[in-house]
């Protein structure tokens, strides 16, 4: 079946077709903290959407409620800060869940950039034996006994009718199952199982499991199988020569079914998935393409004919262009030191060196008394911002009052929406936004050392070059900045 796209449907879809998920329980460590749900709009770029948010009660108790299209089952997620849950929610049914007891994060933890949330299944209270959680949980644990058995005395490949049985027994314990999910779940995850084994020939796999089959978009199996088989697939067909593909900017209908012929396949909507999933993975791995790739999405949007591969074309664009060289940068809304709100269209006209500050950090106060310094030599037309996490927002007050802080300071809190945004996983971090609000230096240099200075100044003239030649082409524009 056609299924949904996260982001455009799953809010607009009519009250006739949907119906309404219940999730809810009693967690007093949690109580008076707001807790949210938020999905992947899709499994490819991983893009994070909160759906739904409630405050625990006093009492412990909350509740949620997620709109659904019918016959369908989404991954829900949340944030614990140390624990990730996940819970698999089929429509029109109502989930009684338990949370562990509330873990507040360790500092060291917190500013680690390499800290990640232990992911575990959300226990379900009121689950029936054809729960689809519950039944995703034993299906893993039979997969993972099934491990060392299969690799034991592993020397390149298991043995495949050994394998094979293994696999046909627990496909045949869930025969009866009827969850379209469940079933496309361990389809494809025991696919890739068998490529990981002893089915190393891709097309073969690609034509056995993929070619003809519907694309599972919602389904996290699917995604993972083609991410990791072929991720990086379409690039070493040397025949295709998707680099200078891309680099001459293809029509992308062209280059579909380019790709449906490398792949046999004549299902055109699988062939651009697999080739937006190459593109994603290469964009990552290859700076020498990276422009190039996203130049090729912007121009060919458009004509990507899968509402779903669109979908993800757009996640792609905005998560690839936020923090791009010559791109806008983000914006944010945060409460500055001084009570009033402010924009990274506050700062336009000015070159802003935005710094990303935790008093709990040991490199950060080091920096304290360099950018004191950088702020007293009062730079021509350089603005610098700290947004500060720690604490309160009076925490932030009395900091900055006490180091004698005299410039801007935002205050976000440690789950705000900025730091994930601008890929901030260490403090500090510090980055230069040109005038016009694009990102000038990422990272740029710390304060104080030899290289910040000189290059902010490079910039600072090759900016006033460029207003020149414009005021010269219209007398009439950019004089009052030129003057300053």
């Amino acid at each position: 079946m056609k299924f949904f796209t996260i982001i455009l449907i799953l809010f607009a879809v009519s009250i006739a077709q949907a119906q309404s998920i219940t999730v809810f329980g009693n967690a007093k460590t949690y109580s008076g903290d707001t807790l949210r749900l938020f999905v992947y709009s899709d499994f490819i770029t991983k893009t994070k959407t909160t759906v739904t948010e409630a405050i625990v009660e006093q009492n412990g108790d909350f509740s949620f409620s997620v709109s659904a299209p019918a016959r369908s089952t989404i991954q829900l997620r949340i944030n614990l800060q140390v624990f990730e849950g996940v819970l698999y929610a089929e429509h029109g049914t109502s989930y009684q869940i338990s949370l562990p007891q509330k873990t507040e994060i360790r500092q060291e933890d917190a500013l680690n950039p390499y800290f990640k949330p232990q992911e575990f299944y959300i226990n379900v209270l009121n689950a029936s034996e054809h729960d689809i959680n519950t039944n995703l949980r034993r299906y893993e644990k039979m997969y993972a006994s099934m491990i060392p058995e299969l690799f034991e005395g592993y020397s390149g490949r298991v043995n495949s009718a050994k394998a094979d049985a293994a696999i046909s027994a627990v496909q045949d314990s869930f025969e009866l199952f009827e969850n379209k999910f469940l079933k496309d779940y361990i389809y494809y995850d025991l696919a890739h199982l068998r490529f990981l084994g002893y089915k190393r020939n891709k097309q073969k796999l690609f034509e056995s499991y993929f070619s003809e089959n519907e694309v599972v978009f919602e389904n996290p199996a699917y995604n993972r199988a083609v991410f990791e088989i072929f991720g990086n697939f379409l690039f070493e067909q040397k025949t295709l020569k998707l680099d200078t593909q891309i680099r001459k900017q293809v029509e992308i209908e062209t280059l579909v079914n380019q790709v449906a012929e490398t792949l046999k396949t004549r299902n055109t909507t699988v062939a651009e998935f697999v080739l937006l999933v190459n593109l994603h993975e290469r964009f990552y791995i290859d700076n020498f393409l990276k422009a190039d790739i996203l130049s090729y999405l912007r121009k060919n949007i458009s004509n990507i004919k899968n509402i779903e591969n669109k979908h993800i074309a757009q996640n792609f664009i905005l998560t690839a262009s936020k923090l791009m060289v010559g791109n806008p940068v983000p914006d944010f809304t945060l409460k500055a030191h001084n009570e009033t709100s402010m924009f990274v269209s506050s700062f336009r006209g000015k070159f802003l060196y935005l710094n990303f500050f935790n008093p709990d950090s040991y490199s950060c106060m080091q920096d304290l008394s360099l950018l004191k310094s950088l702020y007293d030599k009062n730079t021509d037309l350089l603005e610098i911002v700290t947004v500060w996490t720690g604490g309160s927002y009076d925490d932030m007050l009395k900091f900055r009052t006490q180091n004698a802080c005299n410039w801007t300071f935002l205050y976000a809190d440690k789950n705000a929406q900025i730091f994930s945004d601008y890929k901030v996983v260490s403090f500090p971090t510090y980055y230069l936004i040109h005038p016009e609000g694009t990102l000038q230096i990422l990272p740029a240099p710390r304060p104080g050392s030899d290289q910040f200075e000189p290059m902010y100044f490079y910039h600072y003239r090759e900016w006033k070059r460029e207003l020149i030649r414009k005021a010269r082409n219209n007398p009439t524009n950019n004089k009052s900045i030129i003057n300053n």
